[in-house]
């Protein structure tokens, strides 16, 4: 099996928990940690969330405070979204993405609907590329689809 065919089968493979597979209770750090491996893709190609990044992106206003030290739902989505965005955005441009966005299931549904329909979208593409473009193919659409989403949020009103 090609390395190509190899990973577009990981990727078909990877998912996120949604809304409704969280867990219906308040969970501590540690257990946030833990449950959080699992929200993106690859997970053994990037760092794990960490305690400290949790309390950064409270300090940073990109996640409400822990309730009593507990953390509900809207925190375990957007610290969701966060752990994917910030591999393309920085923290200040998601302060901007995050400005009008409420932690609620409604937002995460969508956001979820957006990431599989982006990885259909990949997944399509990449078949109907000459495997011999496909790294620099990637490479480059990264590059322009990371420029247009920082110039629209640089230039929010």
């Amino acid at each position: 099996m090609k390395e190509t065919d190899k990973l577009t089968q990981a990727l078909k493979e990877e998912k996120i928990r949604n809304w409704q597979e969280f867990p219906d209770i308040m969970l501590y750090m540690d257990q946030v940690l833990s449950l959080m491996e699992d929200q993106i893709f690859f997970k053994e190609q990037q760092a794990p969330l960490s305690a400290s990044m949790v309390n950064n992106y409270v300090k940073g206003g990109l996640l409400p405070r822990a309730i009593k030290k507990k953390y509900h739902r809207g925190h375990l989505a957007r610290l969701s979204m966060i752990s994917v965005l910030k591999q393309v955005i920085s923290l200040k441009e998601m302060e901007v993405f995050f400005q009008e966005s409420p932690e609620d299931e409604k937002e995460f549904q969508d956001y979820c609907n957006k990431l599989h329909q982006s990885k259909e979208e990949v997944l399509k593409e990449i078949q109907e590329i000459d495997s011999e473009d496909l790294v620099l193919h990637l490479i480059l659409k990264s590059y322009l689809y990371k420029i247009m989403a920082e110039e629209l949020l640089n230039h929010e009103d």
